[in-house]
């Protein structure tokens, strides 16, 4: 039985998230694209940048929040 895959939201928290601590679980989980897109996100010492991280936080969930709304 295999697991879900991983929610990238779930692993780049603010001010906390390692960009190569996430991007090592999404891979070891099988999500290769989606550890490349977390290897593209800015970082100073491995630390992702977060208002970056928020900014980008908000824009997925007004863009989710379209689509609902579409739908």
């Amino acid at each position: 039985m295999s697991l879900p895959p991983l929610e990238i939201s779930d692993l780049i928290t603010p001010g906390q998230a390692r960009r190569s601590e996430a991007a090592a679980r999404l891979r070891a989980s099988g999500q290769e694209r989606a550890a490349r897109l977390v290897e593209r996100l800015p970082a100073t010492d491995d630390v992702l940048d977060a208002g970056h991280v928020e900014a980008l936080r908000r824009r997925v969930h007004a863009e989710l929040q379209r689509f609902g709304e579409e739908m």
